[in-house]
C-alpha cells in the first residue's frame, strides 16, 4: 500500500497560530480578539503531506486528509492540477454540500469543514507569486480568497458568526452564516 503514496516537495515555513491570527486579524481591520489556541509550530517541509493519488493529501503532522481542490473543482491525476471553478457558498449550502458528498463517496463518508485551526495549518506565512498563501503545488487553484470553517466565533448579536480564513491577503475575519464563501474539505486519519 505503501508504493500508492508519493511524497510533495513543499517550502520550509514556520508558522506560529497565535502570531498569524494577531497579523491577520490586524490586516482585515477586524476588532475583536482572536481566538484561545496557543502557538503552533507548523512546518511545510517536504515530508508532512502524501499524495494518496486519489485527489486528497494526508497530513502527517496532524493526522487529517485533505482534498486537494475546493468544492466545485475536480482534480485531474494526469495534469496533477484542479479543473472547473471553485463554489462561493452559504454555510447551510456548504454544510449540505459535504452531506451530499459524504452520501455518495465510495471509501469515505466523514468528510467536513475544518476548524480554524485545521485550515490555518495548510496557510503559508506569505503571498506567493500568484497571490495566494498557500502552496500551489498541494493545492492547486486555490482561490485567494475566503474559506468556511466549523469553527464559531462567540458573538453579543442575535446572528452567529463563523470564522473564515482567506488564502489571500485579507487574514481572518468573523463572518455571517449567509456569506459566500469557497470551501475545502477534510477528514480524520488517511
Amino acid at each position: 500500500m505503501a508504493s500508492s503514496y508519493r511524497l510533495l516537495q513543499g517550502k520550509q515555513v514556520a508558522l506560529g497560530l497565535g502570531v498569524f491570527f494577531s497579523l491577520a486579524g490586524a490586516q482585515a481591520g477586524a476588532q475583536h480578539k482572536p481566538p484561545e489556541m496557543g502557538l503552533v509550530a507548523v512546518s511545510m517541509n517536504e515530508n508532512r503531506f502524501v499524495d494518496n493519488a486519489d485527489g486528497t493529501l494526508t497530513d502527517r503532522n496532524a493526522q487529517i486528509t485533505w482534498k486537494r481542490c475546493s468544492l466545485g473543482q475536480q482534480w485531474d491525476e494526469v495534469l496533477s492540477r484542479c479543473k472547473g471553478q471553485a463554489l462561493a457558498l452559504s454555510l447551510d449550502q456548504a454544510r449540505e454540500a459535504v452531506k451530499q458528498i459524504n452520501q455518495v463517496e465510495p471509501f469515505h463518508q466523514d468528510w467536513r469543514l475544518p476548524s480554524l485551526t485545521e485550515l490555518a495549518r495548510i496557510a503559508s506565512s506569505s503571498l506567493n507569486p500568484d497571490g495566494v498563501r498557500i502552496s500551489q503545488e498541494n493545492f492547486p487553484g486555490t482561490p485567494a480568497s475566503f474559506f468556511w470553517t466549523n469553527s464559531a466565533r462567540a458573538s453579543g448579536s442575535y446572528e452567529p458568526l463563523w470564522y473564515a480564513m482567506s488564502f489571500g491577503q485579507e487574514g481572518l475575519r468573523a463572518v455571517p452564516a449567509d456569506s459566500k464563501l469557497f470551501v475545502r474539505l477534510v477528514r480524520y486519519g488517511n
